[in-house]
């Protein structure tokens, strides 16, 4: 599965890669939302694993982005998932730290939806 991964935190985007990679997974890092969108419009991927916060932005106008042109993905945050907006209400989401085998189950059902 070819994932497109936002994560502004180093060490954890290296982690999540390192483990994503390992699984047989294709991971494109973004750590920027900027860098994201033009992943978004040059490379082709399955599902996108977005930070909420990004620095001082926050990654709903790309979600709605996604959604949009029929993209699948799901959040991460270390924050509570009542805190996401109604439109993403029901959207998937992995809290942080990362549960490895929550998340191998997350990308599992993405990938056969």
């Amino acid at each position: 599965m070819r994932i497109l991964l936002l994560e502004d935190n180093a060490l954890m985007a290296a982690c999540v890669v390192l483990a994503l990679d390992a699984e047989g997974h294709d991971t494109f890092l973004a750590s920027t939302i900027a860098s994201a969108v033009e992943a978004v419009s040059a490379i082709s991927f399955d599902v996108a694993m977005l930070d909420i916060e990004i620095g001082k932005e926050l990654s709903f106008g790309l979600a709605h982005h996604l959604l949009d042109i029929g993209h699948r993905f799901f959040f991460t945050s270390a924050r509570d998932p009542s805190l996401l907006p109604e439109a993403f209400a029901q959207t998937l989401y992995l809290r942080k730290p990362y549960d490895m085998a929550h998340l191998s189950r997350i990308l599992k059902e993405l990938g056969t939806a």
